[in-house]
């Protein structure tokens, strides 16, 4: 059944200008090879890598389909978990953090109780606050902090099935790398490891640093094809610590020195149409501030879905992903910066069929 809708979605998805593989092409058209690298629009999906149906999920289909489908971008949460052999690796997941053991999200979930039973379940949380010191005590010494273990290793991946070793997804990027020569792919990690020499050796024995491009944060982006002709695909950003050893490894480019973004918290389409509540930029100020600068090499990160307790919703993204709603807010917030929005991230992505690849295609006038 899997294999029957991942064909159906391809063959929505075929005509597309980001699905295609013409050797004249660069990511699907030839009017897109002058342009220089922050000046296209690709389309990403959000925590790519949680697509097996949980309450974490973000997609529906697996990193590879979502490459072949056409997507060129995905954010990608890192964090440290135990392989099957005990290791402790760095694994992509929907993670969850410590600290959401000793602080749990308890007032957001009562939002999620009716109405009608609220009292009752604040009441309950309110008998057992007198307790929240011992369970916090026993999860310290358990699990210890965030800067310090325990006496038990703490499961960052245990509530997504989707879980995996951090160089098997990239063996799937590098895969598609190299069996799609004419396509650039950009990778955003959400680093929760704050160990940039373990990422690195995960990429090397995945192949992947040899298609790794490095930019200068004082220079312009190469053109599409000029990335294309040398042989240097990928795009790599960290969404980590501001003062890890970036200059060890240069193809790990700082996000928020050459991005910013939008808020990711919607809780209804409305939000996506008010130019109060979506303002920019959230991070990355600086970039921000010298978008319109010499030598104007800026990214504009666009975070476009609803926001459920934990994972995604495919019904959120069937309004999320509605042509009208997401052409009127990438117009809006392009006139509004002056910027085209570089990558754009969302969740279930070919809900509704066809419409996210064609408001992309559009916006990038082929």
């Amino acid at each position: 059944m899997k294999t029957f809708y991942v064909l159906l979605v391809s063959a929505q998805l075929g005509g597309l200008s980001f699905a295609a593989n013409d050797p004249r092409s660069c990511c699907g058209s030839e009017l897109l090879c002058k342009r220089r690298y922050n000046e296209v629009i690709y389309p990403a999906t959000h925590n790519g890598h949680s697509y097996k149906k949980s309450d974490v999920a973000n997609q529906d289909l697996s990193l590879t389909e979502q490459f072949e489908a056409g997507i060129r971008a995905t954010k990608l949460h890192v964090w440290y978990d135990t392989d099957s052999t005990g290791k402790v690796v760095p694994f992509v997941c929907h993670g969850i953090d410590k600290k959401l053991l000793y602080d749990p999200p308890l007032n957001k979930a009562l939002d999620h109780v009716p109405f009608l039973f609220r009292p009752f379940a604040r009441a309950c949380l309110e008998k057992a606050a007198p307790f929240k010191q011992i369970i916090t005590d026993a999860f310290t010494y358990a699990y210890g902090t965030d800067n310090a273990g325990g006496a038990i290793p703490f499961k960052h991946c245990i509530l997504d099935p989707a879980s995996q070793p951090f160089k098997q997804a990239l063996a799937e990027v590098e895969a598609f790398l190299a069996t799609h020569p004419n396509e650039i792919m950009t990778l955003i990690i959400e680093d929760h490891t704050r160990n940039l020499k373990r990422l690195a050796a995960d990429f090397k024995k995945a192949g992947l640093v040899s298609f790794a491009h490095t930019q200068k944060s004082d220079a312009p982006w190469p053109t599409l094809e000029q990335m294309i002709k040398r042989n240097k695909r990928l795009v790599v950003f960290l969404h980590g610590d501001q003062d890890l050893e970036y200059a060890k490894y240069p193809w790990m480019h700082y996000l928020w020195e050459y991005a910013w973004d939008t808020k990711s918290d919607f809780k209804d389409v409305n939000q996506f149409k008010d130019n109060c509540y979506d303002t920019v930029p959230n991070r990355g100020k600086q970039a921000f501030a010298d978008r319109n600068k010499e030598p104007k090499n800026k990214i504009f990160v666009v975070h476009h879905f609803l926001t459920e307790l934990i994972g995604g919703s495919k019904a959120h993204a069937l309004k999320a992903n509605r042509k009208h709603v997401l052409r009127n807010r990438l117009k809006r917030l392009q006139k509004e910066t002056g910027h085209l929005p570089t990558i754009v991230q969302v969740d279930f992505f070919e809900h509704p069929a066809n419409e996210f690849f064609s408001v992309i295609n559009e916006l990038n006038g082929i």
